[in-house]
């Protein structure tokens, strides 16, 4: 079910995994990107979701300047739940994959409770929500 939509992001709660989803399509101002987050956090709040997916897949090119927003901001309310799962769809193309390892990166130093993997497609991150929950961080290198 869409949420939200623009031209730089798709917000949908994604029924059949029960999780946030964000499909990325276009470039995006730093405003646009908190204000889609805290829409994602709304939703993870309002529907009690502890999972959530980011396809990055159809960036253009990494948005630098989000990471440094993650890196800023405390985020309580993430930390007040006491597993996240969390899916980095990152595509092959190597600036999307870089990218996802910096936030990756992030947030897995902010989270304690976040359990972040790197995907590179949809089917792996399939697999992953259905596979016994494990504690598992996985390098791009690694994939």
């Amino acid at each position: 079910m869409i949420v939200f939509q623009t031209e730089y992001v798709d917000l949908i709660y994604n029924t059949e995994f029960q999780a946030v989803e964000l499909i990325w399509k276009d470039v995006f101002t730093t405003e646009e990107y908190q204000k889609t987050v805290d829409e994602a956090l709304r939703l993870m709040r309002v529907k009690k979701l502890s999972r959530w997916i980011s396809d990055l897949r159809g960036l253009p090119s990494p948005p630098d300047h989000s990471l440094t927003w993650i890196g800023q901001q405390r985020f309580e309310r993430v930390r007040k739940i006491p597993a996240m799962e969390v899916i980095l769809i990152t595509g092959t193309k190597a600036s999307i994959m870089i990218y996802g390892q910096k936030m990756a990166d992030i947030l897995d130093k902010k989270f304690p409770n976040a359990h972040i993997q790197l995907e590179i497609n949809r089917k792996n991150a399939h697999l992953w929500f259905q596979s016994p929950y494990q504690n598992t961080y996985r390098h791009p290198s690694l994939i």
